[in-house]
């Protein structure tokens, strides 16, 4: 994971990218100028100043979503769709 400097957080987001806070796993991104962040619990809308108080001193990181496609899945489908053809 690419890490960003603090200092080049809003250049990312305004650029539309989506960035993680490393230390809790937080999704942050940039919407209408309001900061969308989203964890596995909860999910809130801050302003940029609101945003900076509550992360200080975090670490970011650019998100980058992994796609994988499991070949055994994949081989036992179309087994089952020519059965069923």
């Amino acid at each position: 994971m690419k890490v960003i400097e603090s200092n080049q957080v809003m250049e990312y987001l305004k650029a539309g990218h989506v960035l993680v806070i490393m230390e809790d796993g937080t999704l942050v991104c940039l919407k209408a100028e309001k900061i969308y962040l989203q964890n596995t619990n909860w999910h809130s809308v801050v302003s940029y100043q609101d945003f900076w108080e509550l992360y200080p001193q975090a670490h970011f990181g650019l998100y980058e979503e992994e796609v994988t496609i499991d070949e055994k899945k994949d081989e036992e489908y179309y087994q089952w769709r020519a059965k069923y053809q």
